[in-house]
């Protein structure tokens, strides 16, 4: 009987070390949700942070949002790899706040109105700038230097700020993006930042497998011709990776090109 105790015991440690989330140089302090004024519904919300970081400690960090934390397979890859850049010294510790999309909404809050009437992309951006960023900042001790990073919908959704709101951002990592929506195109939108002044360096990255090699192309194209020394972009293209392991092959090298 003991015999079978002992097992169940090493079983189950075995598989809490297996699909626990253990880091080297961070640690989840918070699963929340909040109350979007802009959006009209809930957003989910996990809170990570630095083994350092105190509440009370005079000391900011830089903040990276990572959206879609419901798809836990790239989510936590990219985690790990920012833990393991963090612990080999070649990036900053920083805080992540990890955003959670449900699919009934995830189409929707990534959809400006020019493309549809329906669409909350512009809600979204402020929930983001309005509510998550002020948040951060008064509450977990958040520096006004702000990465972020998505995957998808979120790819495309994140390039489309570096026009609207690229003052607020210091980086945006965008995986498997695509660049046109009905009446809306990217690649015009990057055009415009050659003749933009900044308030930082800013930098962008993206990743495109086998599943929209064209906007690749057309985006890469762009990129090269822009003249401003203040805007550092590069894109990698994966010819034979799927759509969900573009992020896989993308986000260490952009992390540490970025941070480096």
């Amino acid at each position: 009987m003991k015999k079978n105790v002992y097992l169940l015991i090493l079983i189950f440690i075995c598989l809490n070390n297996l699909f626990g989330q253990d880091y080297e140089r961070y640690k989840k302090i918070l699963d929340t949700t909040i109350t979007s004024e802009y959006l009209g519904f809930d957003k989910s919300i996990t809170v990570t942070v630095p083994f350092e970081w105190q509440k009370d400690l005079n000391r900011y960090f830089p903040m990276i949002i990572v959206f879609d934390r419901q798809n836990e397979r790239s989510h936590d890859f990219i985690l790990n790899t920012i833990d393991y850049l963090t612990s080999n010294e070649q990036m900053p510790s920083a805080i992540i706040i990890s955003v959670e999309s449900e699919q009934k909404y995830r189409y929707l809050e990534t959809l400006h109105k020019a493309s549809s009437a329906k669409g909350l992309a512009e809600e979204n951006e402020k929930f983001i700038f309005d509510e998550l960023v002020p948040l951060a900042e008064k509450q977990y001790n958040a520096s006004q230097y702000r990465l972020l990073i998505g995957h998808s919908r979120y790819g495309y959704f994140t390039t489309s700020l570096l026009n609207s709101r690229i003052n607020e951002l210091n980086g945006v990592i965008s995986l498997s993006p695509f660049f046109t929506h009905t009446n809306l195109n990217l690649t015009d939108s990057i055009i415009t930042i050659d003749n933009q002044e900044f308030n930082s360096h800013k930098y962008y990255r993206f990743g495109i497998g086998n599943d929209y090699p064209s906007d690749f192309l057309k985006m890469d194209l762009v990129i090269k011709q822009l003249n401003n020394s203040d805007f550092n972009a590069k894109g990698f293209l994966f010819k034979e990776a799927d759509h969900n392991v573009t992020p896989g092959l993308t986000i260490g090298i952009s992390l540490y090109e970025i941070f480096e």
